[in-house]
């Protein structure tokens, strides 16, 4: 009687244990990693108040199953199953926005992933190394064999200190066409010079930027295309000189001058010592090769008969002697008689 009353106990103590313990709802901690669950932002190095959207991934959780709040700055944004991707507006300049994601599974596991987006400005100047008149006010081109220096403008600022980071203290990596330009990258080196070779081709230029610490690591690249230097023809009033405010028309009518005088202006060869000397120029008039001129950028034409209607065209091919494609031509047809 005594065994029969134990085991009938045990029994129940065993029944009790069994259903409280697949019953009970544990208090289960959140799991906080950035390696289950990962966020991507697009674009990864934003400007300043730029569109931003962050994406989830992953290879080991069904997000599409998921409940997923996004918390930004601290606040509850957008919630719901599936929702993997969320877009939201960078602050200024060295700014944090601090996105957080919280995903509970199917099965009861709650993961919280995180990121920190810090909008910093990064740009690449283009300042082509190549000729131009002496009063020319506008910007060079960067030509075929020619040369230009690519510049870094950037403002990025230190998230711990809050303060903007010298381009002396930050570490450039220069890539021209994927290769890794070494004797021009290291600590504030935040230039390149840039040659066009032959053959002639568009180049890809990208430069890494990362400060001492190696605590963050921005990116930016921009495509140069190379084009054609320029020849420019201009009138050369025997009062005024040289009308540099505004260049020929390719129709221009004489009237009632009895001569034009026309200078031709080079832009954007490779600017380098004794150009202007080194310059040729090919004067043909009606596809006739003429004389070269005592001063050989300039030609004169003159008027016989006002009276008797016409037009005379005027080619003008220029080469540089040393640079097998810093060549180029123009053209004028000048129309004359009543």
């Amino acid at each position: 009687m005594f065994n029969f009353n134990k085991k009938i106990i045990f029994f129940f103590l065993v029944f009790f244990i069994s259903f409280f313990t697949n019953n009970v709802i544990y208090s289960q901690e959140v799991i906080k990693t950035n390696d289950i669950v990962k966020i991507t932002t697009t674009p990864q190095n934003p400007a300043p108040g730029e569109a931003i959207t962050a994406n989830l991934s992953s290879y080991l959780v069904n997000l599409d199953t998921s409940k997923i709040v996004w918390y930004i700055d601290g606040i509850i944004k957008k919630e719901g199953i599936g929702e993997k991707s969320f877009t939201i507006k960078a602050k200024g300049v060295g700014q944090s926005t601090v996105v957080k994601v919280i995903i509970s599974t199917k099965d009861g596991s709650k993961i919280e992933t995180s990121v920190e987006v810090i909008p910093n400005t990064i740009s690449l100047i283009i300042e082509p190394i190549s000729y131009t008149p002496l009063f020319y006010k506008g910007k060079p081109s960067f030509t075929f064999e020619g040369q230009t220096k690519v510049v870094v403008m950037s403002e990025i600022i230190n998230p711990i200190t809050n303060k903007k980071i010298s381009p002396d203290n930050l570490i450039f990596k220069w890539k021209e066409d994927g290769i890794v330009r070494g004797s021009s990258s290291g600590l504030g080196k935040n230039y390149i010079i840039i040659k066009s070779s032959i053959p002639i081709e568009d180049i890809f230029i990208s430069v890494e930027i990362s400060d001492t610490q190696n605590s963050f690591v921005l990116n930016t690249s921009k495509i140069l295309q190379p084009s054609k230097p320029k020849v420019i023809l201009y009138e050369n009033s025997p009062i005024y000189g040289i009308l540099y405010n505004k260049s020929l028309p390719l129709n221009y009518f004489l009237g009632d001058k009895e001569e034009i005088k026309i200078t031709a202006e080079p832009f954007f060869f490779d600017k380098k010592e004794n150009l202007l000397s080194r310059l040729s120029y090919f004067w043909e008039i009606n596809n006739k090769p003429i004389e070269q001129p005592e001063i050989k950028n300039e030609i004169i034409l003159k008027q016989v008969d006002k009276e008797t209607k016409g037009t005379t065209h005027i080619l003008l091919n220029t080469e540089d002697e040393d640079k097998l494609f810093q060549f180029t031509k123009n053209n004028i047809y000048i129309n004359y008689g009543e």
